[in-house]
């Protein structure tokens, strides 16, 4: 449940890099299998969630589409600061960039026209983006708050020790997005001056920017079970695959296989190793058939013999709609709450987070409200002509809990 303060108008690779390096109190995702639903004729019996691909540079089979040369015309004025269209093309060609890195290769197959739909569609966010980056900066100036190189470094640090990352993995994260360390440096600087803005303007309307401990454990009182992991088994299988598809013959030869492999592991062979030689469920035989799980993500037959065996045991062929397991326990770990003392810091910052997100959410319509905006009318044309959902995700508060 740590937390990190996110400024509300933190580009892409702010959130991407903050999601660095979190870890869980149990086991990774990657490590929990997800229940199977309905048989199929060439699924294992167990699917592991999978890991989600990294982000890759954008390479030269990778053309970020670009709008076409013509005058730099004014998009929109600020408060009297004119916006030009240049500026808002080149957040455009890194927004793109970054998009394609995450989606990989993948994102070159897309027509062209899909990918200039794409564009115009993250045209909007941009440009918001844009517009509040110059009222925070304009109102930072007028309440005199001042961000020094200090403070960006502090907060840098505190960013490697929440996550338990270094200078390197965040260069790397940047790197892969395209993100110059400047440019990253320049957006922590604005953050930090809007968490500095926050705590002025609550102080100013009378509000607490903390939340007491009493209001954390009120939380954790009606929230308990937030806090708190059910029984779970750790147990390693091997999978010889038998459906309905197959013919009797090839049934048989898959019974028979699997009733050699029990012979092999009661007979002391390592467990692992068969696994890795022999099983047929590619999402666990690289870890010797391992994995961790609760109630109710395995089928039913499977998850019925592991939670009642014992550790050490290994079962008989389990016969489920996948084929045939030869499941090993390893460890049973009980259901477990976590106690108020070890997770009160933890509901502290990120109730406090969400307390300040909300003002934000206000403060921010305050600027915009407040604000003198003048739309080119090739823009307002633009905006009229094209009022679709972003596919881009919507700017998030500078607070925001993990």
């Amino acid at each position: 449940m740590r937390s990190l303060l996110i400024g509300a108008i933190t580009l892409v690779f702010c959130a991407t890099l903050f999601a660095m390096g979190k870890k869980d109190s149990t086991k990774t995702d990657a490590e929990k299998p997800l229940k199977v639903e309905a048989p199929k004729a060439a699924a294992p019996a167990v699917k592991p969630v999978a890991a989600e691909k990294p982000a890759t540079p954008v390479t030269a089979k990778q053309p970020v589409p670009a709008a076409v040369p013509g005058e730099d015309k004014v998009v929109v004025t600020i408060n009297g600061v004119p916006i030009k269209n240049s500026t808002v093309e080149a957040r455009l060609d890194d927004a793109m960039k970054m998009q394609m890195g995450r989606m990989g290769a993948g994102m070159a197959n897309l027509p062209p026209d899909t990918l200039k739909g794409l564009r115009d569609r993250m045209r909007k966010d941009i440009i918001d983006g844009i517009v509040l980056e110059q009222l925070v900066d304009e109102k930072l100036k007028a309440d005199k708050i001042e961000v020094s190189d200090q403070d960006v470094e502090a907060k840098i640090n505190d960013i490697m020790t929440q996550n338990g990352i270094t200078m390197e993995n965040i260069q790397e994260e940047l790197a892969k997005n395209g993100v110059t360390l400047e440019a990253f440096r320049g957006q922590l600087k604005r953050n930090i001056g809007i968490e500095k803005l926050l705590d002025t303007q609550m102080v100013a309307a009378g509000e607490s920017t903390t939340i007491t401990d009493e209001e954390a454990k009120a939380f954790y009182d009606e929230n308990t079970a937030q806090f708190g992991s059910p029984e779970q088994v750790r147990a390693s299988h091997i999978l010889i695959k038998s459906d309905d598809q197959m013919d009797e013959a090839a049934k048989a030869e898959a019974k028979k296989k699997a009733e050699d492999i029990l012979a092999k592991a009661r007979a002391g062979e390592d467990f692992a190793q068969l696994a890795a030689e022999h099983s047929e469920d590619p999402g666990s035989k690289s870890r010797g058939g391992e994995y961790t799980f609760p109630r109710g993500q395995m089928v039913k037959p499977f998850e019925d013999a592991a939670f009642g065996m014992e550790p050490g045991q290994i079962s008989d062929l389990v016969p489920t709609q996948f084929g045939y397991h030869i499941i090993k326990l390893s460890e049973k770990i009980p259901a477990k709450t976590e106690s108020f003392e070890d997770v009160k810091e933890a509901i502290v910052q990120d109730l406090t987070n969400q307390k300040k997100g909300r003002f934000w959410m206000t403060l921010r319509e305050k600027l915009r409200s407040e604000a003198k905006l003048e739309w080119s009318a090739e823009e307002k044309a633009r905006m009229e002509a094209g009022a679709q959902r972003p596919m881009m995700p919507p700017q998030a508060p500078p607070v925001q809990p993990k």
